[in-house]
């Protein structure tokens, strides 16, 4: 396994590897980042590398390290290298030589190297999943409170019934009559 590394001090990126990059080089290819204490408390760190100024490649660095996109390997030319952290500071880009295979032609790789973007778009599919089961969690929380609402309207008219049923009790009575309240006094 090929692996370049590199110093990061503030905004600076250093190569420190003598290490050579071949063209058509697939999934062997790696970066190592040694990130000074300015470094330490960023997320997310993103290594991007573009080719001979064509397409750029974000990947993100997780442990100091990221695989080299196959991509930026595809073909002799100038590989520049730089890193991203947050949204706060960024790194000059390192010049990297990729030097001809002696092989011509080669296989077809059939899947992209992994990319913030893809990152980005797991992220989006797991929210909506998330997304899906607090909408039924919240229809269910919906079910219970009317299933409790029903129940304390229920007892609170049983508790009225009951209240005025023994009020009514109360406040029926016979009259007394005059012999009674004579009979009280005696």
């Amino acid at each position: 396994m090929t692996v370049l590394t590199f110093k990061v001090k503030g905004g600076n990126l250093i190569r420190t590897d003598m290490n050579r990059l071949v063209s058509y080089t697939r999934n062997n290819a790696v970066a190592k980042f040694e990130l000074n204490e300015e470094w330490a408390s960023i997320s997310p760190v993103v290594a991007q590398f573009r080719k001979n100024d064509e397409c750029c490649y974000d990947v993100f660095v997780e442990n100091c390290m990221c695989a080299i996109p196959w991509e930026v390997l595809e073909g002799k030319g100038t590989l520049y290298v730089s890193v991203m952290g947050g949204d706060l500071i960024t790194t000059n880009s390192v010049n990297i030589s990729v030097i001809d295979t002696g092989i011509i032609g080669g296989l077809i790789p059939t899947t992209a190297s992994p990319s913030v973007y893809k990152y980005i778009v797991e992220m989006a599919e797991k929210i909506q999943a998330d997304y899906g089961e607090m909408e039924e969690f919240v229809k269910n929380i919906d079910s219970f409170v009317e299933e409790c609402t029903n129940k304390v309207n229920d007892v609170t008219q049983k508790g009225i019934e009951a209240v005025e049923e023994k009020a009514e009790e109360l406040i029926t009575f016979e009259p007394i009559t005059e012999e009674e309240i004579d009979g009280m006094f005696k």
